[in-house]
């Protein structure tokens, strides 16, 4: 599922930038 990726990039991306950009 191309689906379960989508989510687990964006926590990677979280987590990546800490939730600053948002």
């Amino acid at each position: 599922c191309w689906e379960e990726k989508e989510n687990m990039l964006l926590e990677r991306v979280a987590k990546d930038v800490g939730e600053g950009w948002w």
